[in-house]
């Protein structure tokens, strides 16, 4: 585990297909503390062993964006639960997503693509979706306001966004468990 899974991670990093440039600099500094630690590094989906239907017996039901992926936890959970659905699982580590392709191969998930790409950049690929979602990812950001405006013009529609931040007040005693 400790050897080859990083090995084979390795070799995925420098094929994961690349979608825009990393170019921002606050992005750049992020984009550096997550490939020397891809977070977090998980070992399976309760509850959740694979695929529950074919992704090619019917007509696909849409196209989901995961913005800001890490190492693919929320992007696995969210292709198995709707295996019709196409997933796009983008983010800035090479290193996470090599953890992630790892992981979704071990599972065998089909519908779900990870590339490399900077959130403030890919509106300008003219990629659109039905459906976004982004958690933990636009308070890293220099200007959150500007990720979301890039968030919104990836939506093909007027509804399907959900986004999550960490906050102060989430972090705080009183909503933290042991």
């Amino acid at each position: 585990v400790q050897v080859a899974e990083p090995l084979q991670e390795r070799e995925l990093a420098r094929s994961v297909r690349s979608l825009t440039p990393i170019a921002d600099a606050t992005s750049r500094e992020v984009q550096a503390q997550y490939e020397d630690n891809p977070y977090p590094r998980w070992h399976r989906l309760p509850g959740l062993q694979g695929p529950s239907a074919d992704p090619d017996e019917g007509p696909p039901e849409g196209k989901l964006l995961v913005a800001g992926c890490g190492t693919g936890r929320q992007a696995l959970s969210a292709a198995i639960a709707s295996p019709r659905k196409r997933v796009l699982a983008v983010d800035l580590s090479r290193a996470s997503l090599a953890y992630a392709q790892r992981k979704a191969a071990g599972m065998g998930v089909r519908n779900l693509e990870f590339a490399h790409a900077d959130l403030l950049a890919l509106p300008a690929t003219g990629l659109r979706f039905d459906a976004i979602t982004s958690t933990g990812v636009i308070h890293h950001l220099r200007d959150p306001g500007e990720g979301l405006k890039a968030l919104r013009a990836l939506m093909a529609h007027d509804t399907g966004l959900k986004l999550a931040v960490y906050t102060e007040s989430g972090r705080s005693e009183e909503h933290t468990s042991e």
